[in-house]
Order: structure tokens, then sequence, then C-alpha cells
């Protein structure tokens, strides 16, 4: 069957080498959609994107036709925490993953709300007031989508961010079905087609 011309169909790949080697590998599986990691997903170490990467990453996604990227953040971060620590340390490593899409002109970026630990409505506090801020860090177009499938039988991290966030970058993200909408959580900066992540991943992530 013939996929029609428009549509959005693609897979997280391998940034090895470089995160400008990514448009590629997607074009190479007939990708119209790439996520990506940016920096190594489970070390805290921030690398700096030099000019000719980000130079090279953005001629690839449009000579490759990539019509939709986003990057999943560090496994390591978990903005929910009560670890004052941990949750500094978290914040700081989510927001180099803002600077990073914003220069690579990614507009989205995947991230699990993270592990609550102690009390869960404490947690979402944390969680809400912690993207807030990031965002706020980095202004620009780069928004985030929550995946909460990961931690589905812990939390429903959708339920009490609205009106909490105060920020107009949150997305819903990781629904039970493909063909399923992302409803959003607040007003987003810019437009997503609610069925192109349809379902980001479902792999449950320790925090």
């Amino acid at each position: 069957m013939r996929r029609p011309p428009d549509d959005i169909l693609g897979a997280h790949v391998s940034t090895t080498g470089g995160v400008a080697n990514a448009p590629a590998r997607g074009a190479a599986i007939r990708a119209t959609a790439i996520q990506v990691f940016t920096k190594t997903p489970n070390q805290w170490r921030e690398p700096a994107l030099t000019s000719a990467e980000v130079a090279t990453f953005r001629a690839e996604v449009a000579r490759r036709g990539m019509r939709a990227v986003v990057s999943h953040d560090s496994y390591l971060i978990n903005l929910a925490s009560p670890d004052e620590v941990l949750r500094k340390k978290s914040a700081a490593a989510f927001k180099g993953e803002l600077v990073r899409c914003r220069a690579l002109g990614i507009p989205w970026v995947v991230s699990h709300p993270g592990n609550f630990i102690d009390d869960r409505s404490a947690g979402l506090e944390r969680n809400a007031r912690e993207y807030a801020a990031c965002l706020t860090a980095v202004p620009g177009e780069v928004g985030v989508l929550i995946e909460g499938t990961g931690q589905a039988r812990r939390w429903d991290p959708h339920s009490k961010s609205c009106g909490r966030c105060a920020t107009p970058s949150l997305w819903r993200c990781g629904s039970a079905s493909p063909s399923a909408s992302i409803p959003p959580i607040c007003t987003p900066r810019g437009m997503m087609w609610p069925a192109t992540w349809g379902a980001c991943g479902t792999s449950s992530t320790a925090r």
C-alpha cells in the first residue's frame, strides 16, 4: 500500500556520530518524522553544540524531507523529585535541552514527568513549577510534550497541571492509541498536529 504524500510517520533514530546524522537515518527508513537525543540520555554531561553541527543538522532536516522533529530529554531528569539537589540538577539539564533544541530548530521536547517519590500532589506542584521556570528561563518557540505512559501506574501527570504551570508550552503526549488525539494542557507555542506523536513511547523509565 502506498503512503499518502502528506503522511507523517517516523521513529526514534540514532544520533551516533553526531546529531546531524539523524535525518539521514530517518530518510533511510522512509520516515518523515524523527525523534532524537541531543545528548547521551543516561549522563549528566552537557555537550556544547558547535555552529557547524547546528548548521549541518538544520540543512539535513530540510534536505532529507523531515516534516516533524522532536527531541527526548535525559533519562536522569526528575523535575518532580522532593530532593532539592536532584531537582536543581534536573532543571539545569532540562534547560540545557531546551537551549540545544532552540539552536537546532527542534520545536518540541518529549519529557517524562518524573517520580514524585513522597506525595503525589506535592510532586505535581513541583513538576509544574519546574517546567514553568525552565520554559521562562529559555524563551523561544520550543515547547514540551509530556509523555506519561512510562509512569501510568504511579500517577496521572496531566490531571492537575493545567492552570498550575502558568506557561503556554505544555502538551500531553503518549496516548493509548497511535490514532488518538493529544489534548492540550495549555495553549501551545506554535502548532502541533494531534495525531502525529500519538504514542511517543511506552517504555518504563526509572527516575
